[in-house]
């Protein structure tokens, strides 16, 4: 904890009150800091996975405050090994919670690119996610989203031969099993963990894994470990709608994230990635 304090004072030379920990994830350890003036959110990693890692967590979350109308955290300061952000107090949502996070996505979906990737590579969760642009949605989440992760989960057995060929067939399909779309600016990582709700019915996005995509991955992602209120839903398809039979295709597009935590945590998550391609 003193090495906590000494960090602090040195970054944002205020009088710390109170050093609390709090749940930050599984790649940081997390902290909130009371000061003589204000309240911050410190994350802390002396092994961290890449050494840009906390820079390109600052630079996206400067650039979805920059683009959307979502509350983003508040950079302050970030260096190879930390990260200082403002620190947002989560509050129960509110009746109209739900509908105010779906304007504030469909909104977010609208800022679009000619392609599909980013200007740079970027991290979800501890994995590199490579951003080379693509013009082809297909193109793009074949050869720099799902392809690269199936290779090292085979070069590690996390998955037999079989099921390789099962997800390369999926590659080859995309073409036909997606509409076509402009890419959209997607929070890329939307999974109940990384948002919140925070001074009445604020909508509060944070660990962002942002590219430009096909919009389905994040309305997807929000199924994966549970799902939305149905109101937000209902409310995003009636401001910006979705392509028919989206709903079929949620499975498709977290063949990603289920890729991620196969790599990452083993487990029966490929067995999951099976089921997902089973009509294949």
């Amino acid at each position: 904890m003193n090495h906590i304090l000494e960090i602090i004072e040195n970054l944002i030379e205020e009088d710390v009150g109170k050093i609390l920990p709090v749940s930050g994830g599984s790649i940081s350890n997390a902290y909130r800091i009371l000061t003589s003036k204000r309240e911050y959110f410190l994350k802390v990693n002396e092994e961290i996975p890449h050494d840009n890692f906390f820079y390109i967590e600052a630079k996206t979350l400067e650039i979805l405050a920059d683009t959307s109308t979502f509350k983003v955290p508040k950079v302050f300061k970030y260096g190879k090994h930390y990260l200082v952000t403002e620190f947002i107090k989560e509050e129960a949502p509110t009746e109209t919670y739900w509908k105010t996070f779906a304007e504030k996505l469909a909104q977010l979906h609208q800022y679009s690119a000619d392609y599909f990737g980013l200007e740079f590579d970027n991290y979800i969760g501890s994995l590199k996610q490579e951003n080379t642009p693509c013009v082809k949605w297909s193109e793009f989440f074949a050869t720099k989203r799902i392809l690269p992760l199936l290779r090292k989960a085979y070069d590690l057995e996390r998955i037999d031969g079989k099921l390789m060929l099962k997800v390369e067939l999926f590659c080859s399909k995309l073409d036909d099993l997606f509409p076509s779309e402009k890419p959209a600016l997607i929070h890329g990582d939307l999974w109940s963990g990384n948002f919140m709700n925070s001074n009445g019915d604020e909508p509060v996005i944070f660990d962002p894994a942002i590219y430009f995509g096909n919009r389905e991955m994040d309305l997807a992602m929000t199924r994966l470990f549970g799902k939305m209120d149905p109101r937000f839903y209902e409310h995003y398809n009636t401001i910006y709608p979705l392509e028919k039979k989206w709903k079929e295709r949620v499975k498709y597009c977290n063949t990603y994230p289920l890729l991620i935590h196969l790599l990452l945590f083993g487990g029966g998550y490929a067995k999951e990635i099976d089921s997902a391609l089973k009509d294949l």
